[in-house]
């Protein structure tokens, strides 16, 4: 009943990757060894997810550090999803991981009415232009891959073309992070061209972002 080596029966063997096996009770348990997480909750593949918490909390960061080890750049349940249509995205969706948004302003939008701290964009092209009015310290992060909402260099998040392509209008400790933002030419004799436009806003922070 207590044997690794015959847990329940004999030669049943307690074996898990990256993990300290027992047997209780004739039923194959494990400890996660320092350093990995159980993150799925599948006894299958053992402690598959390397990770060290180094905080509670865990905001979206250029180094993609997941400091809570719950598998996400940022914490689930503070922001909102949002994805192409062609992965799920739909504006009559709530936003949560399985059922994200298609428009990164309609997630702003939600995630103002919620209190959500973030957005999260998943990789793929957003048309149009991105415009950001009023938002009070919030983190829209691009750069996610689906399904799994795992953050990646190879991930990019495109939001154009547009003229400006980026509209932000009083807005106050805000963060957009990790974008590329496509401009767009003017349509009129002596206009102006911009790839991104800030006016009236305080404390706003743009975070590699290829405009």
């Amino acid at each position: 009943t207590t044997t690794v080596d015959d847990c329940g029966t004999c030669d049943n063997k307690c074996e898990f990757a990256h993990a300290t096996p027992r047997c209780e009770a004739n039923t194959c348990k494990f400890t996660c060894l320092p350093g990995f997480i159980d993150l799925n909750g599948l006894a299958t593949d053992g402690c598959e997810y390397q990770c060290t918490p180094t905080s509670t909390a865990d905001r979206p960061d250029l180094a993609f550090t997941d400091a809570n080890c719950d598998g996400l750049d940022g914490e689930w349940n503070q922001g909102i999803f949002v994805a192409p249509a062609a992965g799920g995205g739909s504006n009559t969706n709530p936003g949560t991981r399985a059922l994200p948004m298609a428009s990164i302003s309609a997630a702003i939008t939600a995630a103002a009415s919620q209190g959500k701290r973030d957005v999260y964009v998943a990789s793929g092209t957003y048309p149009g232009q991105l415009t950001i009015q009023n938002i009070q310290g919030l983190i829209i992060a691009g750069g996610y891959s689906l399904p799994d909402w795992r953050r990646s260099l190879n991930n990019t998040s495109t939001v154009g073309p547009a003229n400006p392509g980026l509209q932000i209008d009083g807005a106050d400790g805000g963060t957009l992070q990790f974008f590329t933002i496509q401009g767009a030419n003017a349509i009129t004799p002596g206009a102006s061209a911009y790839g991104a436009w800030v006016r009236n806003s305080a404390g706003v922070r743009l975070e590699g972002l290829t405009v």
